[in-house]
């Protein structure tokens, strides 16, 4: 028997091994998105709208993927699936399935999801990201088509917003203040700041379960006229909200004067009054004699 050339062994040896993974690695770029069965990626998309996301509130993902080989295509489903901001599953914002591309086909895609602050959802980063499953394979995210601008996955951010109304009153008024979108059953800090630049002390106000606030006051007789800004801060998160700036107005000074009784011999009692005065201020009366001496 004539023995082999230990050399020639270990080349055949490394020869089989390469043909394995070779074979290996061609299988799963067929079963996947193969030049041979068509390839399928992101043309256009992913964007978000409104670009930024507010918790508890909806917002629309869309999306193309393009056949660009020239071959057909068959996809048992595409998802599209919500990330945290590490990249992590959240949960399967929409199916479609049974989608099949013929060459050079391009489809759009639209879905209209929401972050569920019921899920624990909260402010912060998150991505979304388009998914596709071709028959007896496992999913697997798509690419982009070179030159087209898209993105996959997408990154988006979720802040809370805050509101009110009025937006502007003199001293006297009721402003209602409002936010939604923060963390669920936490607290939030809100900021306000003076004319002048200064801010008052911080006040931490409870969200509901669905991460919402409601709260009024009404603006004191002294207080300064000038524009007023405030904001919140996530409690759990740190993530602030938009800012909104509203205005106290000069007080309106409408003065007016009365007195009762209206006539009575000496000794008479006569009570005197005004309004629509200067808050806080003072104002000088004057008392005209019978003969328009004062």
């Amino acid at each position: 028997m004539k023995q082999k050339n230990p050399a020639q062994v270990t080349c055949f040896s490394y020869s089989k091994l390469y043909c394995f993974f070779f074979v290996l690695l061609f299988g799963c770029f067929i079963g996947r998105n193969s030049f041979a069965a068509g390839w399928v990626d992101v043309n256009s998309g992913v964007s978000i709208s409104p670009s930024t996301v507010t918790v508890g509130k909806n917002f629309n993902v869309t999306f193309s993927l393009k056949e660009y080989r020239g071959e057909s295509k068959s996809f048992e489903y595409i998802q599209l699936w919500i990330q945290d901001g590490s990249g992590n599953d959240l949960y399967d914002a929409e199916t479609w399935n049974n989608v099949s591309f013929s060459p050079w086909q391009q489809k759009n895609f639209s879905a209209t999801t929401f972050l569920d602050p019921a899920w624990g959802r909260k402010p912060g980063s998150y991505r979304a990201v388009v998914r596709g499953k071709v028959a007896g394979d496992t999913p697997f995210n798509f690419g982009i088509v070179s030159g087209s601008g898209g993105v996959n996955p997408r990154s988006f951010s979720a802040t809370p917003i805050i509101a009110q109304g009025p937006m502007s009153g003199p001293p006297g008024t009721t402003f209602t203040q409002w936010g939604e979108g923060f963390t669920a059953n936490s607290t939030a800090i809100l900021h306000f700041k003076k004319p002048d630049g200064s801010e008052y002390d911080p006040q931490s106000l409870g969200m509901d379960g669905s991460g919402h606030f409601e709260t009024s006051y009404t603006a004191p007789a002294d207080k300064e006229p000038g524009q007023y800004t405030w904001w919140a801060v996530d409690g759990p998160t740190g993530v602030s909200s938009n800012q909104v700036t509203y205005t106290i107005e000069e007080p309106a000074v409408n003065p007016a004067v009365a007195q009762s009784p209206m006539s009575g011999p000496p000794g008479t009692t006569f009570t005197q009054w005004g309004t629509g005065f200067t808050p806080n201020s003072t104002a000088t009366l004057h008392f005209k004699k019978p003969d328009g001496s004062e």
